[in-house]
């Protein structure tokens, strides 16, 4: 009787449980997500179901230790306790449900950045008291009627049976440490680690996180995905604890600085927001953008016995545009992937765990698919490492893109017998996946824009067997093979005249590697180049400092017609566009260069340095001590852009997520004859010949 009862009470409490997470994701799709979700919705069910059952487990194991130390069973205890974590989670998803609805972000975002100010909290909170007063007396009057129902429920279980001493013999002990331990098991994702390019492979387990499965294109969706409390408990707590470091500025004397600087806002709530005003003679609507792993600038000038390194870059710079002078605003590939696709520079040294801050992960940008929407376009992001190709995923379809991974090409091309040759120890050789992503465009059927990520380009310099050897020092002769497969890529593409002559290729670093100087901004610049039909002529583009922020508002300014920007770039076409700085930087300190000066900044002791750039050549030549003034200056201009970045991240105030206020805010802004297309909501077309996203597809990556 007490153990058919022991069973019932906990196989109830998991199944009430997941049906109460299902009916809570029906409803944040019903009320949050304004799209078709016929689809969609049995994926958002069973890959939220996931992270419902690793919570589960966790609790479970917890009631399980707290019962052991208690010593003995009993069910009416037991019962309460499993009542207690239902209204709990109800609790949770009815709060984030209507925060979400309410300011567009779930509820952990809005109490952490405020959790030492109750103040704003309560100035968040009073104004849905008092219109939706009715439902929280329902929810009091349902939780006071429930709580007795579980009390007078939990009486009733014991009656004619006893109690379970946990402590009584070792076999019952040993046998209810083995019960509560294994919950956890439900905890872990078992991931498929490969070893070498031979595909011998392992197993290990990482701890189940929302990265595997937030990876639809629609920022509404993944939240769905999400489990409030797991979340919670699992990635925005243990970011909030890290050792961060505090803003030293208001937000309004941050938006003063910016503003200040020549960036006016088409709106006061989000102080980025302005309009690019594109080309009317423009056929430009499709954009390629190749980001290359460890891509130095150097790279570009390098030749070994009158040989280029990169002789068909050095084609694309002198046909297309080049900006010799563009530096990376950060010094890893997360870091160069985030500031080209929003147009935001990242704070290096803001998380040094994550390759993406919690805000900046499940942040909303202005990025092309945003900007664009996708009722007529195809957004895809590329990337064929091995390892850690997760983050980049769930980051980027929070953006708006349908991710393809390392086990997507490994399929396709294990289906053409190719993989031998393509795979490799860093995973998908260059030419293969743009080999892939070429087919997949060219059977498209709509307008589209690709963002490709590349690996072969790193250390240990393998490239494919099939590759010949061009010089002796193998990091040259890896972007020999890389120049080689991005000339196959373009020249594929531009055969057919309706993406020639309608395709932006846009060619730059994600960060620098090798290099051929020892000066500070050689080792931060990187190339940068555009290519298409038409492009404009610019006198001197040399004299012009870039960085990966420019890229989507000068992509914008290459197309037809205004769009909305959100971000800290600018376009490189418009010499009315002022210069306001460049943010750069590493794990440990950040930097912050313009056209004279260059700041060192170290944020966990706030030292900083001053070094002159002499002549604008890009070499910073000297340290000026003496020059306290001018630190001060240029500290107080970077931290009003590291500052407003983060808080308009976490705030999901740096692009409009209603499509309605997009159109109205471009309306109102756009001084363009013509009217400018209609934003949709980001939910991409499928692929031809792709599959869609199974289940354990995302947790058997790494």
């Amino acid at each position: 009787m007490f153990k058919r009862r022991l069973m019932a009470i906990l196989g109830l409490g998991v199944a009430v449980n997941c049906f109460l997470f299902a009916v809570y994701r029906l409803c944040f799709l019903g009320r949050c997500a304004d799209t078709a979700l016929s689809i969609e919705t049995g994926r958002v069910l069973l890959h939220g179901l996931r992270l419902d059952v690793a919570l589960l487990g966790f609790e479970l194991s917890s009631i399980g230790l707290l019962t052991l130390l208690w010593r003995r069973v009993r069910l009416r205890v037991l019962f309460w306790w499993l009542c207690g974590l239902t209204a709990l989670h109800a609790f949770l998803c009815l709060t984030n449900l209507f925060a979400f609805a309410e300011r567009g972000q779930n509820a952990g975002d809005l109490v952490l950045p405020y959790i030492t100010s109750p103040y704003q909290v309560y100035l968040a909170v009073i104004p849905f008291v008092q219109q939706h007063w009715l439902l929280l007396a329902g929810v009091a009057v349902g939780g006071a009627v429930g709580s007795g129902l579980c009390l007078w429920m939990g009486r009733r279980l014991e009656v004619g049976v006893a109690s379970l001493d946990l402590w009584g013999n070792w076999k019952t002990l040993m046998i209810a440490l083995g019960l509560t331990l294994l919950p956890l098991m439900a905890t872990w994702d078992p991931i498929i680690k490969q070893k070498r390019a031979t595909h011998h492979h392992g197993i290990t387990a990482v701890f189940a996180n929302s990265k595997y499965y937030t990876q639809f294109a629609d920022f509404r969706v993944n939240e769905a995905v999400i489990n409030p409390l797991l979340e919670f408990v699992g990635v925005q707590v243990p970011s909030a604890l890290q050792a961060g470091i505090p803003y030293r500025l208001t937000e309004a004397e941050a938006v003063e600085l910016w503003q200040q600087a020549g960036n006016p806002s088409v709106d006061p709530l989000y102080p980025l927001l302005k309009v690019v005003h594109g080309r009317e003679e423009s056929g430009i609507e499709n954009v390629v953008i190749i980001q290359v792993e460890g891509l130095s600038g150097s790279l570009m000038e390098q030749e070994r016995n009158g040989r280029p390194v990169l002789p068909y870059l050095r084609k694309l710079a002198q046909t297309g545009l080049y900006f010799p002078n563009t530096f990376q605003n950060a010094n890893f590939t997360s870091g160069g992937v985030f500031s080209t696709a929003t147009g935001v520079p990242k704070a290096p040294w803001e998380d040094v765990t994550h390759r993406f801050a919690s805000q900046e992960r499940h942040g909303y940008y202005g990025s092309l698919a945003h900007v664009l929407g996708a009722s007529n376009y195809t957004h895809s992001f590329n990337e064929g490492f091995r390892q850690s190709g997760d983050d980049f995923l769930a980051f980027m379809a929070y953006q708006g893109f349908r991710g393809f991974d390392y086990r997507d090409f490994q399929t396709r091309l294990k289906d053409k017998n190719q993989l031998a040759d393509a795979d490799s120890l860093l995973g998908i050789h260059d030419g293969y996946l743009m080999q892939e992503c070429g087919e997949m465009l060219l059977h498209c059927g709509s307008p589209f824009t690709a963002h490709l990520m590349t690996c072969t380009t790193h250390s240990p310099w393998v490239v494919p067997p099939s590759f010949a050897p061009v010089f002796e020092e193998p990091a040259l002769n890896a972007f020999a093979y890389l120049d080689a497969s991005i000339e196959r890529f373009i020249t594929r593409l531009t055969q057919v005249p309706a993406i020639r002559d309608r395709t932006v290729f846009v060619v730059l670093g994600d960060h620098t590697s090798v290099t051929f100087g020892n000066n500070l901004l050689e080792r931060l610049r990187i190339p940068l180049i555009f290519f298409a039909p038409g492009l404009p002529r610019l006198e001197n583009p040399g004299a012009i400092w870039a960085s990966q922020v420019d890229v989507l508002p000068t992509v914008l300014g290459l197309m037809r017609g205004d769009h909305l920007y959100s971000g800290m770039g600018r376009n490189l076409l418009d010499r009315a566009a002022p210069f306001t700085g460049i943010m750069s930087g590493t794990r440990d300190k950040g930097f912050f260069l313009t056209k004279d000066w260059v700041l060192e900044y170290r944020p966990t002791d706030g030292e900083t340095r001053v070094l002159v750039v002499k002549q604008g050549e890009g070499r910073a030549e000297a340290e000026v001590a003496e020059n306290p003034m001018e630190a001060k200056r240029l500290l107080t201009e970077y931290l009003a852009r590291v500052e407003l970045v983060r808080r308009l991240s976490c705030e999901k105030r740096v692009f409009p997520v209603s499509e309605t206020q997009v159109a109205r805010l471009l309306g109102q802004a756009s001084e363009a004859d013509s009217p400018a297309p209609k934003p949709a909501l980001a939910t991409t077309h499928e692929l031809p010949g792709w599959p869609p996203h199974p289940l354990n597809r995302a947790a058997n990556r790494q």
